[in-house]
């Protein structure tokens, strides 16, 4: 399995080699104070709700969790909407069994990418913690309806959150009982009769599949016989008639699953044999949206193809790269010539970031307005010395209404010049410690130098905080824009 990216409310998931890989900041991260990180991944009681956690690590600032998972076993709950409606059900009702916000005593993540399950019914939550803030802000069912609508129809987590339900009422009946039920019980009972009489229907329907598949190249006459023993059997004209439509139907459907299978198979051997290109001409035969391959372009790191198919997808691709450290990879993405003039400057402006090209980010810079940009390239000029810069497109994002992106680098900055006030006091002091024993001003300069080390150490922390929330902020912010869109 590739590495994948997988967000939550307040950090990421990243896949490698049958392990995720999780990284949270202390400060939305809350144990019970006799408790220990190692104690909590420990617990026995719950080995069967949760992932188990392989190790538990932490610095200053963050734990970083590493989580087992078997990749051939268990799928995310972002992929559940190729799945059956029949196990998508078994998923939900599942979950509702479980109902882990009321029996897990502690606080549990239920966003869709926490979640990985096994068809038919096993569902294993992979992040919790004694008590997140970020979690708590919804009351219960408003996050079972907002999990449920994502299952079922793939609906936006974030909008349901917010209770934006704008659902069609006649394509989507049930998804609107769902947004409607008024107790957790109402919620699971709704799932479990529907998802019984799904699994009741998919049952029956394999049953007889096998036996269709097998037959195919003789059902017509197998059917154009039955209908004729009907015919003949039957002194109604009009059950003649019945019958026929009912083979015609049943032909239908045959070829339509073989069409299907035949399709499917075509673009599994072209994806093993890393031929994409002919990924995007079979799923354009098939009629397949233009989104649609690009999404699945980008979620094989197919990135130059997901652009070809949608070049709107360039900052989804750039941020993913970023999170990768592949930021190599942003030279070689290319935008069609034909395509949006803004984009293709916005591109040529990453790349000039990426080889920290000055005489084109000074050039360029101040006529954009993407905040992301800007934001990277205030980040590069603050790497490479240029303090000065990167106040200067702080101050634009300023002007842009852009205040977390502002505040971040203004945050950064003033961690430097932390940094730098604690050098200059260690260096006051190495001076004073060298000055002759017999040097009337000595110990004075000692004490003044030590004082002025304890301040700035002082300073150097409080901006180190200062600087982690407010890239939480920044990242908080962001998720709550993508899930809103």
């Amino acid at each position: 399995m590739k590495n994948k990216l997988y967000n939550i409310e307040f950090g990421s998931f990243t896949t490698q080699d049958n392990k995720i890989l999780f990284s949270i900041s202390k400060q939305l991260f809350f144990l019970d104070s006799e408790k220990s990180l190692n104690e909590m991944i420990a617990e026995t009681e719950d080995k069967e709700l949760f992932l188990p956690v392989e190790k538990a690590e932490e610095d200053k600032a963050h734990y970083l969790l590493t989580y087992q998972v078997d990749f051939a076993t268990f799928k995310n709950l972002k992929s559940i909407k190729s799945e059956s409606p029949a196990v998508r059900f078994a998923i939900a009702k599942t979950i509702m069994e479980q109902d882990i916000l009321n029996h897990y005593n502690g606080s549990v993540s239920v966003y869709p990418a926490n979640i990985w399950y096994h068809p038919m019914s096993t569902v294993k939550y992979a992040y919790r913690g004694d008590y997140v803030p970020s979690m708590e802000k919804e009351p219960k069912l408003v996050r079972y309806k907002a999990l449920l609508l994502y299952i079922l129809i793939g609906y936006p987590y974030g909008k349901a959150l917010d209770k934006e339900y704008r659902i069609d009422r006649k394509k989507n009946p049930f998804a609107i009982q769902i947004a409607n039920a008024e107790s957790i019980e109402e919620l699971r009972q709704l799932v479990a009769d529907e998802a019984n009489t799904l699994l009741y229907q998919d049952i029956k329907t394999h049953k007889n599949k096998n036996m269709m598949l097998k037959a195919v190249l003789g059902l017509s006459i197998g059917l154009l016989l039955i209908t004729n023993g009907i015919t003949f059997v039957s002194t109604r004209n009009v059950l003649k008639v019945s019958a026929e439509a009912k083979m015609e139907s049943q032909l239908l459907k045959a070829e339509n699953e073989i069409a299907t299978l035949k399709f499917n198979e075509q673009i599994q051997e072209a994806v093993n044999a890393d031929d994409f290109e002919k990924v995007g001409a079979l799923m354009e035969e098939k009629e397949t949206s233009r989104q649609e391959i690009a999404d699945f372009m980008f979620e094989n790191h197919k990135y130059n193809l997901a652009l070809q198919y949608n070049p709107d997808l360039l900052e989804t691709i750039l941020q993913d790269l970023y999170t990768q450290e592949k930021t190599d990879t942003i030279l070689k993405l290319k935008l069609s010539d034909e395509g949006n003039e803004e984009l293709t400057k916005k591109l040529g402006l990453e790349q000039a970031i990426v080889t920290y090209d000055t005489e084109k980010m000074d050039a360029e810079w101040e006529t954009t307005a993407d905040r992301y940009t800007l934001l990277r390239a205030a980040n590069a000029y603050f790497k490479n010395g240029n303090q000065q810069t990167a106040k200067d497109i702080s101050s634009k994002l300023e002007s842009l209404e852009y205040k977390e992106e502002a505040n971040y680098i203004n945050a950064l900055i003033t961690q430097a010049e932390a940094k730098g006030a604690l050098q200059t006091a260690e260096k006051s002091l190495e001076e004073a410690n060298a000055l002759a024993e017999d040097d009337a001003d000595r110990e004075n300069r000692i004490t003044e130098a030590q004082n002025s080390i304890n301040t700035a150490k002082e300073k150097v922390t409080e901006a180190e905080v200062g600087a982690t929330a407010t890239d939480q902020k920044l990242q908080e912010a962001w998720r709550n824009e993508s899930q809103n869109n």
